[in-house]
């Protein structure tokens, strides 16, 4: 069994919830259709970080579809600049469409002021659906932005068997619309549906492989060829035959309107998208390689329409309002339990630790990453001088926190599941931790990682139950692995001081994870 298999394999796929720091939003744009269709809120996507590989988990239909289809009566045209000649015609046409895996696949409609073109796509997410940008944005065919875009899932010929789908917004990269569609190797597009149709078609994982192990893999590109009247669902499978940085090519035949169609490979009967088709030739034909800077920027903007609210959402509505879950097929249901509480929890303010009076609540739910963010203290009276409060676990100095203590609130599985890479300096207090969330205290100035005070073995209730500062000074609370104590520099008066100050700021806080 191979690397990318022994990874795959069920049962033996790592969940990290991060995401990008260096993910910049201003590198792609948004274009928004129906503002009135949906509404979304920032839902987390756990993902594989292995050596050389970054995967989402696919995900089989969860719910039925309709008992009802859809009667397709469109006659899309081609995008005749995007022909793609084939060499000799080796496809084979997909029987079971709406059958898992090729219920993901999709024919895209395109619907401008003047035209209605046709293209292909893939489903990446509940209601993600992954095509090439040409087929979206086109200024050599198209008068500006399409009026709209219509995703068919499983067609097959007039059958629609999941009915069809509107988009409400559509996300290009920057370099693809500002070089006026000459960027070939940003010509990738995700489009936002208005319901969560992925739940009855399922989806593909996205999956950013080392150069090697794509070289070693048959790859399937799959989608809706023209000359086969945009309607029928065509496949072919083949090696690549180069793979580059940013683009992949490869000897499969294809024909306009398969653009945008996934190239994908299928391990364990799942499927697994490594690129995008977009254009070619008549000696070989070529995609958009999903390389791991492309990866964790999609994965980022499909995180911050992760999931769908039931009315749409007030723009008062602070984000510490919306409500969002880990559903259960991305985490194990003990996981998903924690992940929810954790998810609830607050960090409670007290001006008097004796008194409610001036009380500040501030959610976890209202942080950018809930798994990975920071506390903004600037209304706790002095205590952002003193104290950086934090989800998720520390991965290094941070200048911003100079001369301060750092206080950290971490579940268990985060550290499990980053324990080989980033948190391997968790590896000596592993066998002591037994509780659902860990709170860990660090001091600002340290270079070691393995430098902390920690309390691992609380229940969430009992976390709840007292202040940071109770936490630490308990009989539970751990000091780090060197035994040295966290406070190891001076006892000179000024340092006393500053403890004290610590203490007192401390003592005015608790996270609470009771519902």
């Amino acid at each position: 069994m191979n690397k990318l298999a022994k990874i795959l394999a069920w049962g033996g796929i790592s969940l990290l919830m991060h995401t990008n720091p260096a993910f910049c939003a201003e590198e792609w744009i948004e274009h928004e259709f129906d503002a009135t269709a949906a509404a979304y809120t920032f839902k987390p996507i756990p993902y594989t970080d292995e050596e050389g590989l970054l995967t989402t988990t696919p995900q089989r239909p969860t719910q039925g579809s309709r008992q009802s289809c859809e009667v397709y009566r469109g006659n899309p045209l081609m995008m005749q600049e995007m022909l793609l000649m084939s060499i000799r015609d080796r496809r084979q046409p997909v029987e079971r469409v709406d059958s898992w895996p090729y219920s993901i696949h999709g024919q895209l409609e395109t619907e401008t002021r003047e035209k209605t073109f046709g293209g292909s796509g893939t489903m990446v997410g509940p209601h993600h659906f992954l095509t090439a940008a040409h087929c979206v944005y086109n200024p050599q065919k198209m008068r500006g932005w399409p009026r709209s875009l219509t995703v068919r899932p499983a067609l097959n010929d007039r059958s629609a068997a999941f009915g069809a789908v509107k988009a409400t917004k559509v996300y290009l990269h920057q370099e693809w619309v500002e070089s006026g569609g000459e960027s070939s190797e940003n010509d990738v597009a995700l489009i936002v549906l208005e319901r969560s149709i992925g739940n009855e078609t399922g989806w593909a994982g996205l999956l950013a492989l080392d150069n090697d192990s794509l070289r070693s893999e048959k790859v399937h590109v799959t989608g809706y060829p023209g000359d086969k009247g945009f309607k029928t669902m065509w496949t072919m499978e083949e090696r690549f035959d180069h793979v580059g940085d940013e683009l992949l090519s490869y000897r499969i035949d294809t024909s306009g309107g398969q653009s945008g169609g996934a190239i994908w490979i299928k391990k364990f009967a799942t499927p697994y998208l490594v690129g995008v088709h977009t254009t070619g030739s008549t000696g070989r034909n070529f995609g958009v390689r999903l390389s791991q800077e492309k990866f964790l920027k999609i994965l980022k903007l499909m995180e911050e329409t992760g999931e769908i609210l039931e009315e749409r959402a007030s723009t008062t509505v602070s984000r510490s309002a919306r409500i969002s879950t880990i559903s259960r097929h991305l985490l194990p249901t003990p996981e998903e339990r924690i992940y929810q509480l954790f998810y609830n929890g607050k960090l409670v303010y007290k001006p008097d630790p004796n008194s409610d009076r001036g009380k500040i609540e501030l959610p976890i739910a209202a942080l950018a990453n809930p798994l990975e963010g920071k506390f903004n203290l600037s209304s706790c009276g002095d205590a952002g001088q003193y104290l950086s409060i934090n989800t998720g676990y520390r991965k290094g100095k941070k200048a911003e926190n100079a001369n301060k203590e750092e206080i950290w609130f971490v579940p268990k599985f985060l550290v499990e599941r980053d324990l080989a890479t980033t948190a391997s300096h968790f590896r000596p207090i592993m066998d002591k931790w037994t509780g659902p969330i860990g709170i860990f205290w660090t001091w600002s100035g340290f270079d070691n990682l393995g430098w902390f005070d920690y309390l691992v073995t609380q229940d969430m209730e009992n976390i709840s139950s007292a202040s940071l500062n109770e936490h630490w000074s308990s009989p539970d609370m751990e000091p780090h692995p060197s035994d040295r104590g966290q406070y190891v520099f001076s006892t000179t008066y000024l340092y006393t001081q500053y403890i004290t100050a610590v203490g007192r700021t401390s003592l005015k806080f608790h996270v609470h994870f009771v519902n």
